[in-house]
């Protein structure tokens, strides 16, 4: 049987946009803490991409920076800037504080670095960069979690009541069964069952099984079990719920029922402020934003840089086109750069 290609990067950022405070609560409760939640927050990342495009690091983007207000403190507003680590990286401490420094000096006002390291190792836990010569000393902190630090603690996070438990949990599970279809499709049905019986309304439960369906891949005929367990055992209170993975099953049968109203939450880079204005316009081009730079996020990790052009075709493309995009890239169908510049 084919292994599938587990996907960690581009579902975990989903869950930082459409989860925000959660996450903080959850991996960092001493920011959380600290921030005044009674005021807005702002997602930049593309703010954040345009800084650092020209670091010496490789192909690589900042994952998450958001403008947020601090309770404390003679300045208000912090920017926060997040870093999501799948893989080891001999680089990374420096780029943090190179990225760290860079956004200080732009924005001239406190940043916090805060990192999410989910490679598989335990003992890869880069946590500071600095250097002294000359009596001249540079040196950052910046608080890190481990998720690999979670693997022992699945009844716990199963059991938590903030989102990134099951989250957690179902990262954890997709590391430790891939190849092992079988006893992925067993501890998704857990899942499942475990976020069913959560006294939640319909729309947190879609979004949050679609998160995990995201991460834990099954091959369609799994799939299509898992689909008619949960429809027979699960539906007690008449929630049917579409699983991303589903939908790309009822696509083919001409039944796209889920997966708009599941993007357009997940995809909410930019739409803060059009929301907290409460202009139509600012909505609309936050979804638009939020969905060119997934797919450039995609094609990135794929290709490598974009030329300007393929960066020039994204922009130009209505609502429509990026969704027929994102729709291919969820089914697992392949896209070019070239496909971008040619316009097909």
């Amino acid at each position: 049987m084919k292994v599938l290609t587990d996907e960690f990067d581009s579902p975990w950022q989903a869950a930082v946009m459409r989860y925000w405070p959660e996450f903080v609560e959850f991996y960092f409760p001493a920011a959380h803490a600290a921030i005044d939640w009674s005021a807005p927050f702002e997602f930049l990342d593309q703010e954040l991409e345009e800084l650092v495009r020209d670091a010496s690091f490789g192909r690589r983007r900042v994952d998450k920076l958001v403008r947020v207000s601090s309770k404390t403190g003679a300045v208000g507003i912090v920017y926060v800037h997040i870093e999501l680590q799948s893989r080891y990286d001999r680089s990374f401490a420096e780029r943090v504080w190179v990225y760290h420094y860079r956004l200080f000096e732009r924005f001239r006002t406190p940043v916090a670095s805060l990192a999410i390291l989910s490679d598989g190792s335990r003992h890869w836990r880069p946590s500071s960069y600095g250097y002294e010569r000359f009596g001249c000393r540079l040196s950052l902190e910046f608080p890190t979690v481990k998720l690999a630090d979670y693997h022992d603690r699945l009844d716990w996070l199963c059991q938590h009541d903030n989102v990134f438990g099951l989250i957690t949990a179902a990262h954890v599970l997709t590391q430790r069964t891939r190849g092992k279809t079988a006893r992925r499709l067993a501890h998704k049905r857990e899942l499942a069952a475990n976020v069913y019986g959560r006294n939640w309304d319909r729309q947190r439960i879609l979004d949050l099984m679609r998160l995990i369906d995201w991460l834990m891949r099954l091959p369609r005929d799994l799939e299509r079990e898992l689909r008619h367990e949960i429809h027979t055992k699960l539906d007690r209170r008449r929630i049917m719920l579409p699983l991303t993975s589903l939908d790309r099953v009822e696509r083919k049968r001409g039944r796209q029922e889920g997966l708009q109203e599941g993007l357009q939450r997940g995809l909410q880079q930019g739409m803060q402020q059009g929301m907290q204005q409460g202009m139509q316009e600012g909505m609309q081009q936050g979804r638009l934003l939020g969905m060119r730079q997934l797919i450039e996020g995609q094609l990135e990790r794929r290709f490598g840089t974009l030329e300007a052009n393929v960066r020039n075709r994204l922009a130009s493309l209505n609502e429509d086109d990026l969704q027929r995009l994102i729709d291919r890239m969820v089914t697992g169908s392949a896209i070019s750069a070239d496909e971008l510049v040619d316009g097909r």
